[in-house]
């Protein structure tokens, strides 16, 4: 059973090297009694925009489809991520909620439930905030500290994994509160990781395995490969989500910097309605797949 949840404008992970991002002038604070949302290009729109009709999302016929319809109408990549329920659709959203979406979440589609979650932080501030832990934090060696950033599931704050080979001594709970201090917003440590050596899920190679970890060139967001596939004619493609290139044609690379992809017609949306993209690798596939960790080094 899986639950289809939008998250907006986050990608899966938050992946930004050092130098490429910045710094942040500084964070607006979260207020708990917002009533409209800021105005910044990169988070979600204050309505519905005008001449857009809201038919599709009335009629969709599943979960699938009205979290397609979603995309549509509002215009920001959403994350769709496993649940227990197959008839929820999770929408987080900071600031007072239009009125359209008030409405469909009242009266949704037949056989789907729309959640409307308030969130406490924007999009904008999150992915702010995580620039700044990873330009700022560094282990008491002066070593850069944070491998990766992702926001919270519920937009809360931020999620921070410290480099395993990090010569610091400081307690979890001692380093979460200096991160928040950099970040200006909670962090929750979610592990201390080694680094990256040999092939991983974050440094694959071809023949390419499913479940790798592929950066986007253009802006540094990452995704999850989903499966290696070979087509009937014996050529290696792999599977991945069209949320994380609407367009189908950005380059791809390896979290540690690897080309997956040059882009262009080597990567298409072929199945807009159930987000599959396919991807034409440099080399081949293999059928095998990372396992464990977002760090992890072992397949199968």
């Amino acid at each position: 059973m899986k639950r289809f949840v939008v998250l907006a404008s986050i990608a899966p992970l938050l992946l930004i090297p050092a130098g490429a991002v910045a710094l942040p002038s500084g964070l607006p604070s979260p207020d708990d009694s917002v009533t409209e949302l800021e105005a910044k290009d990169d988070t979600v729109v204050t309505s519905i925009p005008d001449g857009v009709s809201l038919d599709d999302i009335r009629t969709a016929e599943n979960t699938e489809k009205l979290t397609t319809a979603l995309h549509d109408i509002l215009g920001y990549e959403a994350s769709l991520q496993a649940g227990s329920d197959p008839s929820t659709v999770v929408l987080n959203w900071k600031g007072e909620v239009p009125a359209e979406l008030a409405e469909l979440q009242q009266n949704p589609p037949a056989g789907t439930e729309l959640i409307i979650r308030k969130s406490k932080y924007s999009e904008d501030e999150l992915r702010k905030a995580g620039a700044a832990l990873l330009l700022n934090a560094r282990a008491k060696s002066g070593e850069p500290l944070i491998a990766y950033v992702t926001p919270a599931e519920d937009f809360s704050g931020l999620k921070a994994s410290v480099r395993g080979e990090a010569d610091d001594t400081r307690s979890t709970n001692e380093l979460e509160a200096d991160l928040e201090r950099i970040a200006g917003t909670p962090v929750t440590i979610r592990s201390r990781q080694a680094s990256v050596t040999g092939l991983a899920r974050q440094n694959d190679s071809s023949p390419w395995f499913g479940a790798g970890i592929m950066r986007k060139d253009s802006t540094n967001s990452t995704c999850s490969l989903g499966v290696a596939a070979v087509t009937p004619g014996g050529y290696g493609r792999l599977i991945s989500a069209a949320h994380c290139d609407p367009g189908g044609n950005a380059a791809w690379r390896t979290a540690a910097g690897t080309l997956i992809t040059s882009g262009g017609t080597n990567v298409t949306v072929r199945h807009p309605s159930i987000d599959a993209m396919r991807i034409d690798p440099e080399g081949g596939t293999s059928p095998k797949v990372w396992s464990g960790g977002y760090g992890s080094s072992s397949s199968r």
